[in-house]
């Protein structure tokens, strides 16, 4: 099963920060090249990241991984929030005693942290396999932008509609920029 539609429709995506293997949910925003302008949760501005660092959002965990039986040695992404921002840490674990588990998190430097965490507080690591999109850009005729933008809200339903990854309203209203997969652009039409 493709990973693709986690982030449905919404367009988010979990951006990794590489020196600490820990990735961040963000909105995809536009698309140039290789590099993904992405909209961190809990962000208010867009920033351009490298391509390769973004991935599609895990699927839920199965029954059976939600009541896996971790053990010393098996890596792990850790959730930890932060002002209800969730980020995912990729660890190891050192030591399982009754529920509770040590991780430890190798850094860049060679520093090793490490936490103490409930079994809920764990998925599995997903390692990191860069999502690809493209983007179709569709020209706004003038005398519907107005109602464009009253209507931004539909995108993500549009975008669903279309099988499309997300859809969003340029900043000046004139277009439409559909990200998606190379396959489900050739077949966008949008308006």
């Amino acid at each position: 099963a493709e990973m693709e539609n986690h982030g449905g429709s919404e367009g988010l995506v979990e951006v990794v920060e590489p020196a600490d293997k820990a990735y961040f949910l963000a909105h995809i925003m536009d698309v140039e090249g290789k590099k993904y302008s992405v909209r961190y949760v809990g962000e208010e501005d867009a920033v351009w990241v490298d391509a390769v660092r973004v991935r599609h959002v895990p699927r839920p965990m199965t029954p059976e991984e939600q009541n896996r039986d971790w053990q010393v040695n098996d890596m792990a992404e850790v959730m930890f929030e932060e002002d209800d921002v969730h980020s995912w840490w990729e660890g190891i674990i050192s030591m399982a005693k009754g529920g509770f588990y040590v991780l430890s998190f190798p850094d860049a430097n060679d520093q090793t942290q490490t936490e103490v965490v409930e079994k809920d507080r764990l998925r599995p690591a997903y390692g990191h396999q860069p999502a690809k999109f493209d983007k179709k850009v569709f020209p706004v005729p003038r005398e519907i932008q107005t109602d464009m933008r009253l209507t931004e809200g539909m995108l993500p339903k549009m975008a669903r509609h279309a099988d499309l990854f997300a859809l969003r309203l340029a900043p000046d209203g004139s277009a439409l920029v559909a990200i998606g997969s190379a396959a489900s652009l050739d077949t966008a039409y949008v308006l």
